[in-house]
C-alpha cells in the first residue's frame, strides 16, 4: 500500500456548503430509512434536506441521497409507499472512502449528489473529505483499479496510489493540486499571491492549492470528469464568500476492464473553467454525435445582510460574480475547454441543466430569483477543434435568456416574501416527449409546469402553462411545514406503458426529509 500524504486543506464546516456543492451534516450510525409520511405521495428520510437522487437505468430502481448520516438509499419507485427493494443495501458514507484501509483524516464526509453511469455503476460525490465512491445498484462498494502515471509527482493526486502503479480500490479522493498559472485571480479580484501563503501551496514551486468541493461527476467519452467548486474555506461564514478559480478534473476511465480501471488524464488533467464555482458536470452529445460536457458554473454567492433597521431577517443569496455554462470537448485526442455560454448576472443552481431530446434547449434554475437561464446548443456542432481561449456565446449568439433578459418563474400569490428570500429555482427536467418542462421553486415551495415549443423565434420557446404548490412557502407563519423542495427528476419512460406509478420525482428539505412522487403526464 502507498504512503498517505496528508493534502494541506482546513477540514472546518462551511456555511455555504449548500450553495457550493449541495448540503450539510455528518457520517455516523446507519441510516434507518422509515417508510410512512404525512405528505400523501412522500416517504419521510432519516435526514434533512436530501441531497439528490439518480434512477438506474433499465430498472424501478431510485438511490436517494441522505444528509446527517450522510449515504444513500435504495427504493423502489414503483412501490406504494416507496419502500428498501429486498437485497439493497442502505449505506452509510465510510470514513475510508477509497477503501485502501486508511481513513480519510479527520474529516466528516458530505454527500453532495449521486449519479447513475449505467445499469451497473453509480457514482457517489462526497465533500470535505473530496471523494468519488463507485457503487452498484444495490449501493454496494464496488471495486476498481486506481493508478497514477510515474509522469505526476506524488503530491499531484494525493491519495492516489504512488506514481507508477495502481491499487483496487472502491473509490477516489479527489485532492488533486491546482495551479492555475500566473494572472489568476479569485473572486473578488486578487492575485492568488495576495490571498495565499506559500506555506498554503501545494506546490512549492508556484501558487497552487488543493482542490476541494467536489460538486459532480460524469463519465463521457471514456473518460471521469469532476468538478470542484473551489471554495476559499477560510471566508466561511463571510457575507462574501470567496472562491478560487473553479476546475474540471479528467480521468481516463475503462469500464470494460475488470475491474474498472482509472487514472489521471495524463495530458489534461485539469481544465480551470472560465467562471468561479463549478457546481455540475453532465454528459451532452450533439445532435451530430459529438461528445460533449456540460459545466454548471454557478458563480460566486454570498448573503444578504440583515438589516437590523426592519423586522424581517434578511439573509437569501446575493450573486458576487456572473455564472457560466462551459462545454468541453469531451471526444477529442486532449480534453479541452471548447466554448462558454455567458449567462449575465444569473447564478444557475447547482443541479445542472434540462435538456431537451433533440439536444437543442438546455434550461438551468437561478439560486438568486425565481429566474431561468436558458441556451442554444445547436451552434455546438459547428464548432471546430478547441483553441487557445474558448469560443464564447452571449445574448446575440446562442444565450437565450440570461440575468439580464431572464425568463422570470410567477411568484405564488401568499409565497414567500422578497425581503427574507427572493426566489431559489432548484430544479429544473423536461419530460421525454419535450413538450413540457418542469421547474422547482424552493421559496414558494412551487411546481410550475412550462409549455415548450422550439419551431418559433428562440424567446418564444417557452412559455408557463400552470403552477402548482408542493409544498408550503418560507415565511414565518409556515415553520414546521414540509418547505423547501429541491431535487427534481422526470422518470425515464413512457408513463403508462414503461411504469404505473409516478413520472415526476422531487424532494422536500424541511422539517424532515422527503422523497415524494406525483403524476403529471397521463396517455
Amino acid at each position: 500500500m502507498s504512503g498517505r500524504r496528508i493534502p494541506k486543506l482546513c477540514g472546518a464546516a462551511v456555511a455555504l456548503v449548500a450553495l457550493a456543492c449541495g448540503g450539510d451534516g455528518s457520517g455516523g450510525s446507519p441510516p434507518t430509512f422509515r417508510s410512512s409520511s404525512n405528505t400523501p405521495g412522500c416517504v419521510a428520510l432519516p435526514g434533512r434536506f436530501p441531497p439528490g437522487f439518480a434512477f438506474v437505468p433499465g430498472t424501478d430502481r431510485v438511490v436517494v441521497g441522505n444528509l446527517n448520516p450522510d449515504g444513500l438509499i435504495p427504493l423502489d419507485a414503483e412501490s406504494q409507499p416507496f419502500d428498501v427493494p429486498p437485497g439493497a443495501n442502505q449505506l452509510t458514507l465510510p470514513a475510508d472512502t477509497d477503501g485502501d484501509g486508511v481513513p480519510e483524516l479527520f474529516l466528516r464526509p458530505i454527500l453532495d449528489d449521486v449519479t447513475a453511469v449505467a445499469a451497473d455503476l453509480l457514482l457517489a460525490t462526497a465533500s470535505s473529505y473530496e471523494s468519488v465512491l463507485f457503487l452498484d445498484p444495490g449501493v454496494f462498494p464496488r471495486e476498481l483499479e486506481l493508478a497514477l502515471d510515474a509522469s505526476f509527482g506524488p503530491d499531484d493526486f494525493v491519495n492516489f496510489p504512488d506514481p507508477g502503479s495502481s491499487e483496487i480500490r472502491t473509490g477516489m479522493t479527489t485532492f488533486a493540486c491546482l495551479r492555475p498559472g500566473a494572472g489568476a485571480r479569485d473572486s473578488r479580484g486578487r492575485a492568488l499571491t495576495e490571498v495565499l501563503s506559500p506555506s498554503q501551496y501545494c506546490d512549492p514551486a508556484t501558487p497552487s492549492f488543493r482542490a476541494n468541493f467536489t460538486s459532480g461527476a460524469v463519465v463521457h467519452g471514456g473518460r471521469l470528469f469532476v468538478s470542484m467548486s473551489n471554495l476559499d474555506a477560510s471566508t466561511a461564514g463571510e457575507v462574501d464568500t470567496v472562491y478560487l478559480p473553479g476546475a474540471v478534473l479528467v480521468f481516463d476511465i475503462d469500464l470494460g476492464a475488470d475491474p474498472p480501471r482509472l487514472e489521471p488524464n495524463r495530458d489534461a488533467p485539469v481544465i480551470f473553467t472560465s467562471a468561479f464555482n463549478a457546481t455540475h458536470v453532465q454528459a451532452y452529445t450533439t445532435p451530430g454525435g459529438r461528445p460533449l460536457v456540460l459545466v454548471t458554473q454557478t458563480g460566486a454567492i454570498g448573503i444578504a445582510p440583515d438589516d437590523p433597521g426592519t423586522p424581517e431577517i434578511e439573509g437569501g443569496a446575493v450573486g458576487l460574480t456572473d455564472g457560466a455554462v462551459d462545454v468541453i470537448d469531451a471526444g477529442a485526442g486532449v480534453p479541452a475547454l471548447l466554448a462558454s455560454y455567458a449567462l449575465r448576472d444569473a447564478n444557475p443552481a447547482g443541479r445542472g441543466l434540462a435538456v431537451d431530446p433533440t439536444g437543442r434547449l438546455a434550461i438551468g434554475g437561478d439560486v438568486t430569483s425565481r429566474r431561468l437561464a436558458a441556451v442554444d446548443l445547436a451552434p455546438l456542432d459547428a464548432l471546430g477543434a478547441a483553441g487557445p481561449t474558448p469560443v464564447v456565446f452571449d445574448a446575440g449568439s446562442g444565450v437565450v435568456f440570461d440575468g439580464q433578459n431572464p425568463f422570470v418563474i410567477p411568484r405564488r400569490p401568499d409565497g414567500a416574501p422578497a425581503v427574507t428570500c427572493a426566489g431559489f429555482v432548484e430544479s429544473v427536467a423536461i419530460n421525454q416527449a419535450g413538450d413540457r418542462a418542469f421547474v422547482l421553486e424552493a421559496c414558494d415551495g412551487t411546481l410550475t409546469t412550462l409549455d415548450v415549443d422550439l419551431t418559433g423565434p428562440p424567446a418564444t420557446w417557452l412559455r408557463v402553462a400552470g403552477q402548482q404548490g408542493v409544498a408550503a412557502p418560507i415565511r414565518s407563519d409556515t415553520f414546521g411545514l414540509d418547505r423547501q423542495p429541491a431535487a427534481l427528476a422526470v422518470r425515464p419512460g413512457v408513463p403508462g406503458v414503461d411504469y404505473a406509478g409516478p413520472d415526476i420525482f422531487f424532494t422536500v428539505g424541511e422539517p424532515v426529509g422527503l422523497f415524494c412522487g406525483l403524476r403529471v403526464d397521463s396517455p
